[in-house]
């Protein structure tokens, strides 16, 4: 069996054994199990199909944390949310390039302008990777949709949606306040007013959190204190960011109801703790040699992280402002007939620099002699801003009878003005990166070198409809749905004097997105269903491609089919939801070098071929005692290309004919004698973990009528991935452990003490290989966060 996996089924056992001893030791909890008397779980109400219902009750895969999962689990980012959902997974690489994964289907490009997971805050489509890891400070509740949603969520719901949901003001006067000391100057403080301004009619709600933090990896750079500005101080992995929000809800009539709201996220926030490798330092470990006469790839398990890491302080990571605004308007005609119109705002500006030196300090494992001098090599990627604006109407019918139907109609205009820059400069100084503007682009200056500068305008249209019918006695469901989208993409290529559109530039892509359900009540407490469904994802343009036939990438799609149950035992005391899935995935979007371009090209998207996925998860939970509770996930992903697939990535060359000294050979040669590229035919999809599991345990009991306390542990586990799709590289697989003990007194203050990742795993979260056209290949390893821990404390009136 895997170590990793004996230590997760050791940490598990220890759970249990620790929570038992807790029962013996308590002489009411004996008394407490003899008792008949049924103990509820608690029920979560979702909003996944724009209504509120129990989560029992949907027949969609959907994992919800609320506000009180969020607490207890001591859930900070989407990284934690993956922790403890099954078939989801998330990690982020430096400069914010998010890569959210459900059932895995990961974004094979990671700096991709799409992805394969919509997210959305309060009904508002957030379009880009670094709009989406938005913490989860002051959100009422997060949920992930699993499977394709383009029917319903349209816009590049592809694998599936996350979900925030902000809290809305309440009936009465409500304050709270919250903060947090943690190890290496972690400090959090949060403060929130609900106001009845005109009882049952007006109501605000404001809301601010601040959270900032050193890093948990010790930065032995010889210049990691001193004062770069923009830059990074300390240690390394920290951030620096706020939060303000306001949201109004106005019900003139009781048939009325206007809501208006604004969050603002300033982020500052380090790149991850890395190591990079580079096959031109001899670095390599596998593949053909190189011109220099060393490996061209690299081989086997990531090295174990050591106790430290190095960064050069320059490399600040991502500084961004993100501005969302929203209004909508719900008229209900009768009590069967309902319409809402919703607007959506989405202004944002991001700025990156991050660093790839195998060597940090002295630099020039890039640019070096004796082409250059030598220079520490900084890539600002994504760099930009964005604005959009969004507009949806829905018209619900819903009179209690057999039939529910809704339609209606979006529209989404905005602009993406991008850019990725090369940045140089001399080693161990002191000088801070400029990044605006970027006006140098000669070769003997090559302090700034400008890879991709464009401005994509995108316009969608869509139409859809959804019904379901009820019968069998109310016991059997049968729902449709159905998304008409057009999508206008138009890119325009800022590099050139004057600037001009990409060829093939504005292209109109369109397609349905359908989706099938069949539900059933086989008893009062076991839903049964089965759903097919369409996935889609938009297509676009290369504005640096210098090849024509790459100039335009086409949109990707998939057909997912799954059956799954939703089951409550034990007079109600457990759940229990499963789910079991088959996708076709085809048109796969990868990142692929332009065959006439440079090194100083940037990678491209294109289409490559064809995978199949499968799979089941199951998350459970378990009021054991009114005082012993637990919950779990487990899943399991089976993603692999189709036969036939070639990965033109690698047909640059580090493959010549197989040798007793060569690990990667499987070659496609084209008609010319010319290799074509890496046959991957088979092969496990890249940073697709294949198992995840997690387990947590609960003991809650009173010390008097108003203090009560609870000791919490979860544990985590996830399996090895592969960096690369000819899978020769693998990051290993982790197991971590969390730990809280809390202490409520009258549901009006809280305190807890925690530990995250109590037993300090040094371990590598996710990784990405860069292969270049011309000169050397890399490989970037980022590490996970060390061991912090902390006291936080809430007040609510």
């Amino acid at each position: 069996m895997n170590t990793h996996i004996h230590r997760a089924v050791r940490s598990v056992a220890l759970t249990g054994v620790a929570l038992s001893a807790l029962n013996c030791l308590h002489p009411n909890i004996a008394a407490a199990q003899a008792q008949d008397a049924a103990l509820d779980t608690e029920t979560i109400f979702i909003t996944a199909r724009n209504r509120a219902e129990s989560l029992q009750d949907v027949p969609l895969a959907v994992t919800a944390f609320d506000a009180e999962a969020i607490r207890r689990k001591n859930l900070q980012e989407l990284n934690d949310i993956a922790r403890f959902t099954a078939g989801f997974s998330f990690e982020d690489f430096d400069g914010g390039n998010a890569n959210p994964a459900i059932r895995g289907q990961s974004t094979l490009r990671v700096t991709g302008r799409e992805q394969t997971v919509g997210t959305f805050v309060d009904g508002i489509y957030m379009p880009r990777s670094w709009v989406v890891n938005l913490g989860l400070q002051g959100f009422e509740r997060l949920e992930v949709v699993k499977g394709p949603q383009s029917a319903r969520y349209g816009r590049n719901a592809f694998a599936g949606a996350i979900n925030y949901v902000s809290a809305r003001p309440g009936d009465d006067i409500a304050v709270a306040a919250n903060a947090t000391v943690g190890n290496w100057d972690r400090y959090d403080v949060g403060a929130s007013l609900s106001i009845p301004v005109v009882q049952d009619v007006l109501a605000v709600r404001f809301g601010f959190d601040h959270t900032q933090f050193d890093g948990s990896w010790e930065n032995t750079h010889p210049n990691a204190d001193l004062d770069f500005s923009p830059g990074t101080t300390g240690r390394i992995g920290g951030w620096d960011n706020q939060t303000f929000r306001a949201i109004a809800v106005l019900t003139p009539t009781e048939y009325i109801t206007i809501e208006a709201s604004y969050i603002h996220f300033d982020k500052s926030e380090e790149g991850r703790a890395a190591r990079w490798l580079n096959t031109g330092q001899g670095q390599g470990t596998c593949g053909g040699l190189e011109a220099g006469g060393t490996f061209g790839l690299f081989c086997g398990e990531f090295p174990v992280t050591g106790e430290t890491a190095v960064l050069d302080p320059r490399g600040f990571g991502r500084q961004a402002n993100i501005d969302v605004g929203r209004i909508s308007l719900e008229v209900e005609f009768s009590e069967a007939i309902t319409a809402t119109y919703q607007f959506g705002l989405l202004d944002a500006q991001s700025i990156t620099a991050n660093t790839a030196e195998s060597d940090p300090v002295n630099c020039g494992t890039i640019l070096g002699p004796p082409v250059f001098p030598t220079l520490c090599n900084f890539q600002g990627a994504p760099i930009g801003d964005l604005d959009y604006q969004q507009h949806e109407v829905r018209i619900t019918f819903d009179n209690g009878g057999p039939l529910r139907a809704a339609a209606g109609a979006f529209y989404m205009n905005g602009d993406d003005r991008p850019s990725s820059v090369s940045i140089n400069l001399p080693p161990l100084g002191t000088e801070s990166i400029d990044i605006d503007p970027v006006n140098s682009t000669s070769f003997p200056d090559f302090s700034n070198f400008i890879f991709n500068r464009e401005l994509t305008n995108t316009e969608s249209y869509s139409f859809f409809a959804e019904a379901t019918f009820t019968f069998n006695d109310g016991r059997t469901r049968f729902g449709a749905e159905g998304r008409y989208t057009s999508e206008r993409i138009e890119t325009t290529n800022l590099r050139l004097d004057p600037p001009a559109a990409v060829q093939g530039s504005p292209e109109t892509f369109k397609f349905f997105t359908p989706r099938i359900t069949i539900e059933h009540d086989l008893t009062d407490d076991t839903l049964l269903y089965a759903t097919v469904a369409r996935g889609a994802k938009a297509g676009g343009f290369n504005a640096a491609a210098i090849s024509p036939e790459l100039a335009v990438f086409d949109p990707e799609f998939n057909w997912t089919y799954e059956v799954g149950a939703k089951n409550t035992f034990l007079d109600g005391t457990a759940t229990l939801n499963v789910a079991a899935f088959y996708t076709d995935w085809s048109n796969l979007q990868i990142s692929l070098s332009d065959p006439l371009g440079t090194v100083f090209t940037s990678g491209l998207t294109s289409n490559l071929g064809d995978a199949r996925i499968f799979g089941f998860e199951a998350e459970g939970s378990w009021q054991a005692t009114d005082r012993i509770s637990f919950d779990t996930a487990i899943s399991y992903t089976n993603a692999r290309y189709k036969d036939g697939t070639v990965d033109a990535t690698f047909s640059a060359g580090p493959f010549p004919p197989c040798t007793e000294t060569t690990t990667v050979c499987d070659v496609v040669i084209g008609e010319n004698g010319l290799p074509l590229g890496a046959d991957i035919s088979g092969n496990t999809l890249e940073r697709s973990p294949t198992w995840q599991l997690a387990l947590g345990g609960q003991w809650e009991d009173e010390i008097t009528a108003d203090l009560a306390y609870y000791v919490r542990a979860d544990i985590s586990y996830q399996s090895e991935h592969f960096a690369e799709s000819i899978n020769v590289a693998t990051a290993p697989g982790r197991t971590l452990v969390n730990a809280r003990l809390g202490f409520d007194y009258k549901e009006n203050f809280r305190i807890a003490v925690w530990a995250r990742n109590l037993f300090d795993e040094r371990y590598v979260s996710n990784s990405l290989q860069i292969i270049q056209p011309l000169g050397s290949n890399i490989l970037g390893t980022y590490f996970g966060e060390r061991r912090t821990f902390g006291v936080s404390a809430n007040f609510s009136y």
